[in-house]
């Protein structure tokens, strides 16, 4: 059994919980901050008994209780931010769960059974691009691999509130859609006190991983302005446009991340 190991972090009134991860990411990231007198949580984590164990226990260490959360923003799709959404939801009925449009749809449709070959198909179809960029068989067949795994394991949570590029949250917090990691991810600013909450757009010490997407049709067809052909120019503009924010990328040693 995996061992994981826990840091919690505080700047302001800002908490950062940072678990381990059972794979090459390492470690993953939730936030727990106060907007206008409601507790907001970024990202849900992974699933885990352990895992959950170790971020129920660092909440308690703040006085909080999952039914203390008002709102759960998820950055992304990933199996690591994503993992506790049903179970926090059920805990806390009235939690708010937000979630990007894109991220919404992506999320139903892989996570839907009835969707599995089409996933594989496309799954498939990226894989034999990829080839064509230098790959062996066997590392396209594991492309196809990882594509049709990892959503046999995410959860699907409707979502109570679907945000859009430039939705505001509680008055104070921007979502701004960064494209380039996965296709719905955003960023969460906080504009007064510069802070960004970044997911997985922006690592402290890696580059994140910036691939091709599974997604259906009918959802390349609605976001069709979209360049699926050159992922690493959409995530390079989703860069620039953090950049022209002029976030604060650190204080007291802790990048927000």
């Amino acid at each position: 059994m995996h061992k994981f190991k826990s840091e919690l972090n505080k700047i302001d009134d800002v908490y950062q919980i940072k678990i381990d991860v059972p794979f090459q990411v390492k470690f993953v990231c939730c936030y727990i901050l106060k907007i206008n007198g409601k507790n907001v949580l970024i990202d849900a984590g992974f699933n885990s008994p352990a895992w959950r164990k170790i971020f129920l226990q660092q909440i308690n260490s703040i006085g909080l209780n999952i039914e203390d959360i008002d709102v759960c923003i998820i950055t992304h799709n990933h199996l690591d931010h994503i993992g506790l959404i049903q179970e926090f939801k059920r805990k806390n009925p009235n939690l708010e769960i937000v979630m990007h449009d894109i991220t919404n749809k992506t999320l139903k449709w892989e996570t839907d059974k009835s969707n599995t070959e089409e996933i594989e198909k496309e799954a498939i179809e990226i894989s034999i691009k990829m080839k064509n960029y230098g790959l062996s068989e066997e590392e396209r067949l594991r492309i196809v691999q990882f594509f049709t795994y990892w959503p046999k394991l995410r959860n699907y949570q409707i979502p109570d509130k679907i945000v859009h590029d430039d939705d505001k949250l509680l008055n104070d917090l921007e979502i701004i859609w960064t494209p380039g990691h996965s296709f719905g991810h955003i960023c969460i600013f906080d504009a007064k006190r510069k802070y960004l909450f970044s997911g997985d757009h922006i690592l402290s010490r890696i580059t994140p991983h910036i691939g091709n997407f599974v997604i259906p049709d009918f959802l390349a067809a609605e976001y069709a302005n979209y360049n699926f052909n050159n992922v690493l120019e959409q995530y390079l503009q989703s860069l620039d446009r953090i950049d022209s924010l002029n976030p604060n990328p650190r204080k007291s040693g802790i990048l927000w991340l």
